[in-house]
């Protein structure tokens, strides 16, 4: 599912009144503020969904195998995400199902 499918339920649900276009737009906002709040907080809570957090990474030494180069990665934050147990279940009983 792409944020555009996203938008056509939004969009296509009768429990709201909204465009596509709308939709769309609202669509991106939603992910803009977790792009911000990510990049604000370091974290973002959904309950009942997932956990996004960026976590930092301490520098470290690298060898080159093959040419037996030492080279330095420097510390740097890489993203990590959580699921919730509700959301587990669910994709494990998709597999059990099939």
């Amino acid at each position: 599912m792409t944020k555009i499918d996203i938008a056509d339920r939004l969009a296509k649900n009768e429990e709201i009144v909204i465009t596509k276009k709308n939709a769309k737009i609202l669509v991106d906002m939603m992910f803009n503020i977790m792009e911000d709040g990510l990049r604000e907080d370091g974290i973002i809570t959904v309950p009942g969904f997932f956990v996004f957090e960026k976590k930092l990474k301490p520098g470290k030494e690298y060898t080159s195998p093959f040419t037996k180069e030492t080279t330095f990665k420097e510390a740097h934050y890489t993203p990590k995400c959580r699921f919730s147990k509700k959301y587990k279940d669910l994709v494990a009983s998709e597999l059990v199902e099939k």
